[in-house]
């Protein structure tokens, strides 16, 4: 088992519900995160922690503060879960573990603030929330990461496991992690593949068509067809 607060460069394989597999990159100085599905490339590094954000199939890329960076999906894919989950409050379960790593676990203490109008209620019922203990890269990393999958940025450590209970699905593993390894490569590299055509924004970086599908099919979660007066609400209330 690592000890707490294990230094050096981990390699860290993901896969989020919708989003696709990521294999991210953690030093003690900064980050890489790649999705495998869409080719989005997405690295920081101190000391000025900017942003780049690539994408192998456009071959553009584009470079922002770290302030300014929304998050991989810039809040079209997930919307009205994300909105949610950022918006309650997290407490602290205590500490776990998992795949050989130490865990802590929180769990959402309060109700989300509405996201969905359409639903006429909250969109997640409950969630479990699991971040790394013994693997304590600098904030900006937890915090990038965060970002990346559009959890909570406040709450501390790197992401490692989400569970939802929401009003369409029942509980679900929104996000897994499926392999922590030691890295070989020591330095985060930021800069985009030479050729890659500068863009102004992130979302100019996201126009290739396999992101966009993916853009598409999960821009909006509730179902257009679901209004307040055909929805059973003595059913959702009950699940409360």
């Amino acid at each position: 088992m690592s000890s707490a607060k294990t230094p050096g460069a981990w390699l860290i394989s993901q896969d989020g519900e919708g989003g696709g597999p990521h294999k991210t990159l953690v030093t003690s100085e900064g980050i890489r995160s790649e999705n495998l599905r869409t080719g989005v490339v997405i690295a920081a590094k101190a000391p000025s922690w900017d942003v780049t954000m690539y994408n192998k199939k456009s071959q553009t890329y584009c470079v922002m503060p770290f302030s300014k960076f929304q998050g991989e999906m810039s809040s079209r894919l997930f919307g009205a879960e994300r909105v949610e989950l950022n918006s309650a409050t997290w407490k602290l379960d205590g500490p776990t573990q998992h795949l050989g790593h130490q865990l802590w676990r929180y769990k959402m203490s309060s109700k989300p603030k509405m996201a969905s109008k359409k639903l006429g209620a909250a969109f997640i019922f409950k969630a479990t929330y699991w971040t790394f203990k013994d693997i304590e890269p600098p904030l900006q990393c937890q915090q990038l990461l965060s970002k990346i999958y559009q959890l909570p940025p406040k709450v501390k450590g790197l992401p490692f496991r989400l569970f939802i209970e929401d009003v369409s699905k029942g509980w679900f593993e929104s996000l897994s992690t499926t392999a922590v390894v030691r890295a070989d490569e020591q330095v985060v590299s930021v800069e985009a593949p030479k050729g890659y055509l500068r863009k102004k924004t992130q979302d100019e970086v996201m126009v290739d068509p396999v992101s966009k599908d993916v853009f598409d099919s999960f821009s909006e979660w509730v179902d257009p067809k679901l209004d307040n007066k055909n929805r059973d609400t003595k059913k959702l209330d009950s699940k409360k």
